[in-house]
């Protein structure tokens, strides 16, 4: 159903665990589609995929379809993940650099509603994101729109995750099985976003994982993320 058009990466929707390339639907000739094609040394999040395909209009990115496909050029095979082509921008890139900041009033309106209405069906139907950063969420449309969630099953859940997004006992475990986790962990990485926008910088300030951990330990994730700035009582 789906056309694969490996000519055509698209390295700026990249995900950490899988390439993106353009796509089109030969049912109706729509390109308005991407097509992530997933590193195979990690695991894609099997048993997410049916619920994120069943689940109603939301405001994240939208998985249409997945299957495996032999890739060019290898005779090796890859698993793909086809979702709707996002219509704006990443809050941030995903390899680094500047984070968009968003005012107060902007974060109340177009961020925060959209996300925790998202984050409510999936804990009503038994499922974690554990992908919520500023580099996987996009502006719905090429305006300042709402902010959308951006895909979370190409690999193992929260792999990707920066240590300043994860709470204390998740951050011991190893990356690659930190687990799906509960409604909790996607609360607390939504909150760090938050921050992380507000501010327009990057909550670790330079923090590697192993201090982020020990201040988290210390002093309490708030503290020591949040420092000195002055959070309004609204957020």
């Amino acid at each position: 159903c789906f056309e694969l058009l490996p000519d055509q990466p698209l390295p700026h929707l990249d995900a950490p665990t899988a390439q993106a390339f353009a796509a089109q639907d030969r049912r109706t000739g729509n390109g308005d589609v991407l097509a992530l094609v997933c590193d195979p040394a990690f695991p894609v999040r099997a048993g997410l995929l049916d619920k994120l395909k069943a689940l109603p209009e939301t405001q994240i990115l939208g998985l249409i379809d997945y299957g495996a496909v032999v890739w060019p050029d290898t005779d090796e095979g890859r698993f793909v993940l086809i979702y709707e082509h996002p219509l704006g921008r990443r809050l941030q890139r995903e390899d680094g650099g500047a984070i968009e900041q968003m005012a107060e009033d902007a974060i109340l309106n177009s961020l925060l509603p959209p996300v925790v209405k998202t984050l409510e069906l999936f804990g009503k139907r038994g499922m974690t994101h554990r992908a919520i950063r500023p580099s996987n969420m996009f502006r719905l449309d090429s305006g300042a729109g709402e902010v959308i969630l951006g895909e979370c099953a190409s690999g193992p859940a929260a792999i990707s995750q920066p240590p300043a997004y994860e709470p204390i006992e998740s951050l011991m475990a190893d990356p690659v099985g930190r687990g799906s986790g509960s409604p909790a962990e996607d609360v607390y990485a939504l909150g760090v976003a938050v921050l992380a926008v507000l501010t327009g910088s990057d909550p670790a300030d330079g923090r590697g994982a192993a201090q982020l951990l020990a201040e988290k330990m210390t002093a309490g994730s708030y503290h020591c993320l949040v420092g000195g700035y002055a959070m309004s009582d609204n957020l």
